[in-house]
């Protein structure tokens, strides 16, 4: 009798699952679509090719440049590039969202539970939790890669390059930085400010910046990590708390060795050395 009634509960859920696959469709959107009609599509239930979205959708974007969009669906889909797309700025305030394959200028990750794979960034900021960003190549915009406010986001074999630092963490737990590679930035691999906690960077390749892991005592664990052509120290500690003033204007880092203040305008400037 109680295999029988397992047996029941097994059918049932299999064919709620069958459901849900069969419901699942492939759309495609290319350049004549406007970016006003993309918008209505994602967010306020608008049609494509006749097609409104629905859960486990499959999204193809077609190659081509698409300018801005902002993604507020409540649905979880998966977006997909085919051929080479260009986003200049996405803000992503949706949750379980899989978006694979792009080029974005700017990326915000708002939302929750998203995953970000095999895409090419030059800046990001994520807020949101529980995110995971993969195999993504984020370089070359400036000043910072990553700008990190949220709380348990994975950051998993990711390649940062040609920033001033590649990774700035301001706040948030238990976020997982592990297996990247950071290079080629002109001062830090990471910066860790006193409102971070409970961050893990471990097992990541840092070669040729000046600084790996510059961090505030406590707010995070450094293990198993390598580090190549560092000219001035692997790992180093703030000396106060810090203060990050915002993108465009100026970030205070104070340390036991050197006190900095970096802007937009200037390259390294030493305010003052030594102990305070």
């Amino acid at each position: 009798m109680k295999i029988r009634y397992l047996a029941v509960i097994f059918l049932f859920l299999f064919c709620i699952s069958m459901l849900n696959v069969v419901d699942a469709k492939t759309i495609n959107i290319n350049e004549d679509h406007s970016s006003k009609e993309i918008k209505k599509f994602f967010n306020n239930g608008g049609k494509i090719a006749g097609k409104t979205l629905s859960k486990g959708d499959i999204i193809i974007f077609h190659k081509g440049h698409y300018g801005n969009l902002n993604l507020n669906t409540k649905k979880s889909v998966h977006i997909r590039a085919k051929g080479k797309v260009y986003f200049g700025s996405v803000t992503l305030k949706s949750n379980n969202v899989k978006m694979k394959g792009f080029n974005f200028n700017y990326l915000a990750l708002k939302g929750n539970k998203n995953r970000i794979t095999s895409s090419n960034i030059h800046i990001m900021k994520v807020s949101g939790s529980k995110n995971t960003i993969n195999k993504n190549k984020i370089y070359n915009y400036g000043r910072e890669g990553i700008r990190v406010s949220g709380s348990e986001n994975k950051f998993v074999k990711n390649t940062i390059s040609d920033y001033d630092d590649g990774m700035i963490l301001l706040k948030g737990t238990k976020n997982l930085i592990y297996k990247n590679t950071f290079k080629n930035l002109k001062f830090n691999g990471i910066i860790s400010f006193s409102g971070t906690s409970n961050t893990k960077i471990t097992k990541n390749k840092f070669s040729n910046i000046m600084c790996g892991v510059y961090y505030y005592p406590g707010s995070v664990t450094i293990s198993g990590n390598k580090f190549y052509k560092i000219t001035h120290l692997k790992t180093t500690k703030l000396f106060a708390k810090g203060t990050y003033y915002g993108y465009w204007n100026f970030h205070i880092i104070f340390s036991p060795f050197f006190c900095f203040v970096f802007s937009h305008k200037l390259n390294m400037i030493p305010f003052f050395s030594g102990n305070t």
